[in-house]
């Protein structure tokens, strides 16, 4: 099973950083791929680890049903 990051942007706002998750990665044997859903205007990209579900939330991964886990609701395999 690939290794999963967010892909997220920092978006300046009133003097404050905000992120901005825009997609997300998976780091294989072959590589990294990154399916992007926004692309970052800024130029900026960051991966990194999902973090782990609060009390009463789904965590990281965000949609979808929520009987599901995030394992159930990701896709194996890996297309190179």
């Amino acid at each position: 099973m690939a290794k999963r990051l967010n892909a997220s942007t920092p978006v300046e706002r009133d003097g404050k950083t905000y992120w901005t998750r825009c997609g997300v990665a998976f780091v294989g044997d072959k590589g990294i791929q990154i399916l992007l859903d926004a692309v970052p205007v800024n130029g900026k990209l960051f991966l990194s680890e999902p973090l782990p579900p609060r009390d009463g939330q789904q965590g990281s991964y965000g949609g979808g049903d929520s009987n599901k886990s995030m394992k159930d609701a990701m896709d194996d395999e890996m297309p190179f």
